[in-house]
């Protein structure tokens, strides 16, 4: 009996080192198994179910005349002066919008930068409380802040100033959303430009100081220059969010008075969820997803081209 339990066991050897061996070989795959099924079912499954949407006149209410239309929704959609004219104003958001962050952003980062300035820690803590709050609850708020009875108004006729129709005029509406947006997320770039600014090396400002520089030199000479992935990052991340913009929108106009505030992305979740063109909406999101991807790949580029020596 001995002998034959020997024998069972020197049996399981070959197959326990199989197992090792191929646990080995396949146990980073197996680890990550579980992450490429999730992503799977929430982000490519949805991506390619919306692609092939895409591709069919799909009218939601009457889901038995779908039929397969090919590019048809792209063309429409690069055609309809609608969508033109909403990219056109997220376009205007994005330049103006991320042009009054950043001199805002560096502005607050200069300043809370300068070691002589009392409280700066608890300062940079009171700037982050916009940007913990909600953007719906951020959009309320501003709604509540800009009608034409609301305190903006009514603090400005103390000094003999409007009422102003701030989000009820075509011509300001947009204006309205983009002072919003910059309220809730230039506290962002002015903390993402103080860690760029503190990551400085301080002998270069020191060797600078010795030379004689003025504070303009020191900061188009080193702190700019420094700063100038960081300023990419900045944009890239800050574009790709005013592109995505939804919430405020839906909360304070609705892309009113008219369209004055009609949105690429708000008008393609009319066209897919108000209107029920699935297949149209589908296009549209598609087609804005490959400018978004263009314009990381420029600036994405641009970072790994400033690395290279």
């Amino acid at each position: 009996m001995p002998a034959q339990v020997a024998t069972q066991r020197v049996a399981w050897v070959p197959w326990l080192i199989r197992v090792a061996r191929w646990s080995d070989r396949y146990f980073p795959l197996l680890a990550v198994a579980p992450a490429i099924v999730i992503l799977f079912l929430t982000t490519i499954f949805p991506l390619l179910f919306a692609l092939s949407n895409s591709l069919y006149d799909y009218y939601l209410p009457q889901p038995a005349l779908r039929s397969f239309v090919g590019v048809s929704n792209y063309v429409a959609a690069l055609r309809d002066p609608v969508f033109l004219a909403s990219l056109r104003r997220t376009g205007i958001l994005i330049v103006a919008g991320i042009t009054v962050q950043l001199l805002a952003g560096f502005a607050i980062a200069l300043l809370l930068g300068d070691e002589e300035v009392r409280g700066r820690k608890l300062l940079t803590t009171l700037l982050a409380i916009p940007m913990m709050i909600p953007e719906v609850a951020a959009a309320y708020m501003w709604w509540l802040l800009y009608r034409v009875l609301g305190f903006l108004n009514y603090a400005l006729g103390w000094v003999g100033l409007g009422p102003y129709l701030w989000i009820s005029g075509p011509s300001t509406a947009l204006t309205s959303i983009m002072i919003t947006d910059s309220w809730q997320w230039t506290p962002f770039v002015a903390l993402v430009l103080l860690a760029g600014m503190a990551a400085i090396p301080p002998e270069l400002h020191e060797a600078a100081a010795i030379d004689g520089a003025s504070w303009f030199q020191h900061l188009t000479l080193i702190t700019l220059p420094l700063l100038r992935r960081v300023l990419v990052v900045i944009l890239l991340i800050r574009s790709m969010d005013i592109f995505k913009m939804f919430g405020l929108v839906l909360v304070m106009t609705q892309g009113g008075p008219g369209d004055a505030t009609l949105t690429a992305t708000y008008y393609t979740y009319l066209n897919g969820f108000a209107y029920f063109k699935v297949g149209y909406g589908a296009a549209q999101s598609f087609i804005l997803l490959v400018i978004i991807v263009l314009l990381s790949t420029v600036l994405v580029s641009y970072v790994y081209e400033e690395r290279r020596p």
